[in-house]
């Protein structure tokens, strides 16, 4: 808990008031129109501070145990390529079915693609990395072994256990970002759900990289093609098709098995 609550107070530092708390990063974004954004800036601090410094360092843990596996690393990207694929098809489709010709997102333009651009670094190297690892990576393994001791016997409350717990703990760390950016406290109920389909991915396929590239779309970086669609939606539909299908195949595959 402890480390969720330094999570959470940089947070809050680097987003309520920047230019004051968190300076250099500030004029990094500035002088990179965003392409280096505040959003990397935090979280690469907080991979080197919590991840490096606490958990491997500190706790001896592995990057291996927390998720890092890179013979994984291939499958987590294309799984992640496959779904922006997708994604960016069934888009372009929309626009073309309403008669919209097919066009770049006006976040791609000229003037404002370091910004775009730096959305998507920030994601893919900032925040889903780290969020991924700590928070499925990390706390969700350890409450469930906690859960274990506690409940032997009881499988099935110890995930339950595990998921609502960490996934509660990766929801509240949200709270200081939903202030500084007046986030209604209702959409803490979306965060949770979002938390609980990640680490649902994790649990089914064993592979954080592709909890890392969904949590990545998910969060919604300027898509390539402008679409009547909502931005997040269709990402949104598919992560969760996906989710089915790993728990489908999880569950034929221990049948088999059995």
């Amino acid at each position: 808990m402890l480390l969720a609550c330094g999570n959470a107070c940089l947070i809050f530092f680097a987003f309520r008031d920047p230019q004051r708390w968190f300076h250099p990063a500030w004029r990094l974004a500035q002088a990179t129109g965003g392409l280096l954004n505040l959003t990397l800036s935090a979280n690469v601090l907080n991979l080197v501070v919590f991840v490096g410094g606490v958990l491997i360092f500190g706790f001896g843990q592995r990057p291996v145990a927390l998720g890092l596996d890179p013979k994984r690393l291939p499958a987590g990207v294309a799984g992640t390529l496959a779904i922006f694929l997708i994604a960016t098809t069934v888009q372009a489709a929309a626009a073309w079915k309403q008669g919209m010709p097919l066009a770049g997102s006006s976040a791609w333009s000229s003037g404002t693609w370091p910004a775009a651009a730096g959305l998507w670094i920030a994601q893919f190297l900032g925040n889903a990395f780290f969020e991924e690892v700590m928070y499925r990576g990390f706390f969700f393994p350890q409450i469930h072994l906690l859960a274990a001791r506690k409940l032997p016997g009881r499988p099935a409350a110890c995930l339950a256990v595990a998921l609502v717990l960490s996934q509660g703990v990766f929801t509240a760390i949200h709270i200081p970002v939903n202030v500084a950016h007046g986030v209604p406290a209702i959409y803490m109920l979306v965060q949770f759900a979002v938390g609980l389909v990640l680490a649902g991915i994790y649990l089914a396929s064993g592979n954080l990289f592709l909890a890392m590239g969904v949590h990545t779309l998910v969060n919604e970086p300027p898509p390539p093609f402008a679409s009547p669609l909502p931005e997040g939606v269709v990402p949104g539909l598919l992560t969760l098709g996906l989710l089915a299908i790993l728990i489908v195949r999880r569950v034929w595959a221990a049948r088999r098995a059995a």
